[in-house]
């Protein structure tokens, strides 16, 4: 009788511990599940703070009950309800982003955990969130090298954005990539390295978001050519290595140091190596910039010359007259009122081409047809001078079209 008790207690305990693997882990000493220490933190661009909008780290210590634990995440409307798991007791982490709300408000985060035997504990977090603002992308890389300049953005947000190329702090818009290499950017630019203070100064590329947030950022500067203007020698430069057909393309005419004061430009007779249809109202005074007028700003070396206004041919004159040989001229004058003689170093003026075939054109100038065509003149208009050097000799004398 006595070994059967023994037999029958065995069996029990047997079954006992059998009952207790079922559950999981052994419990942890301090019995019940418990959720403690349940703290945020932000890891957007504005972390540590906890903004809307952004990402936030959300943790808690969860002990006691049987492991392993799964572990509830709510927001309370302000942002998505999500679960973790947890296999032993210690500390569980979750990403969640919290919504954009116009004004600071405090918020409430929810934490409900639920042990192997379906146990459950909540605590609560409460904290300050602050409003969302929107962030501008961010430009990570800009990098010149071999004619082109590469940059690459992501906006902290996610949201869709735009790059754009300019120089002269912004005043001559280059437009949008050429191209795209995944996340990156690419231009096709030549740096033509005018003169210290020129167009081609400095490059800035400008990423705007869909919400118009905008950063800048530029290449260095120091990778540029610099391209020197030699004394009295004229110069027509084109601003982009390449263009496809029917687009507009600028380019800027630039003089040397000249041998006469300079007041009046009679005339500059620019020659391209096949069919060039100009632009006629893009034709403009010293620097190119934004704005349709054709002398305002006063800029360039007009500027340097005091001038305020000026006489211009009229739109309708600016057309392309075809030599009879393959290529072809358009003729431009500036007549300035007011101002004083100097000695014109810098831009002249700009303008736009397009062509309608692709092809690689030269550009360069004609002095003398029937009448001469690129001379200037002192205040005085007594005599005509011309430029010692319109040979337009340079690595920037020509355009790709494709």
């Amino acid at each position: 009788m006595r070994n059967r008790t023994v037999i029958l207690c065995l069996i029990a305990t047997c079954c006992f511990i059998a009952a207790c693997s079922g559950r999981g882990s052994e419990p942890d000493p301090s019995s019940r599940i418990s959720v403690k220490s349940v703290q945020g933190v932000g890891i957007g661009t504005d972390a540590p703070m906890l903004v809307g909008g952004q990402q936030a780290r959300f943790s808690a210590e969860i002990s006691g009950g049987y492991a392993p634990y799964t572990v509830a995440w709510s927001l309370g409307g302000i942002g998505t309800t999500a679960s973790s798991q947890l296999a032993e007791a210690g500390t569980v982490e979750i990403d969640l982003e919290l919504v954009r709300l116009s004004g600071e408000q405090g918020q409430r985060l929810k934490v409900t955990a639920v042990d192997n035997i379906g146990v459950s504990t909540t605590q609560w977090l409460e904290f300050q969130q602050l409003a969302w603002h929107n962030n501008p992308p961010q430009i990570s890389s800009v990098t010149y090298s071999d004619a082109v300049l590469r940059a690459t953005a992501t906006d902290p947000e996610g949201d869709e954005f735009s790059l754009q190329l300019a120089s002269f702090d912004g005043n001559v818009e280059l437009g949008e990539p050429h191209g795209w290499d995944g996340d990156t950017a690419i231009w096709d630019y030549s740096p033509q390295g005018l003169p210290a203070g020129g167009i081609f100064g400095e490059l800035l590329v400008s990423a705007t978001d869909m919400r118009g947030a905008v950063s800048t950022a530029s290449p260095d500067p120091a990778r540029y050519q610099e391209f020197n203007l030699k004394d009295d020698a004229l110069y027509v430069v084109a601003t982009q290595p390449r263009m496809n057909v029917d687009e507009n393309a600028c380019f800027v005419v630039l003089t040397g140091r000249t041998a006469h004061p300079f007041q009046f430009l009679n005339g500059v007779g620019v020659v391209c190596t096949g069919n060039a249809g100009p632009n006629a109202y893009s034709y403009d005074a010293g620097a190119p910039d934004l704005d349709d007028a054709t002398y305002k700003p006063v800029d360039g070396i007009w500027a340097d010359m005091g001038s305020g206004s000026f006489l211009l041919p009229p739109d309708s004159f600016t057309s392309a007259v075809d030599l009879g040989d393959g290529s072809w001229r358009i003729d431009y004058n500036i007549t300035p009122l007011g101002g004083r003689d100097i000695e014109a170093y810098g831009m002249l003026f700009n303008f736009e081409l397009s062509f309608s075939e692709p092809g690689t054109y030269t550009l360069g100038f004609q002095d003398v047809n029937v009448v001469s065509r690129t001379y200037y003149q002192d205040s005085t208009a007594a005599e005509d001078h011309f430029w010692s050097d319109i040979s337009n000799n340079h690595p920037y004398n020509t355009i790709v079209v494709e």
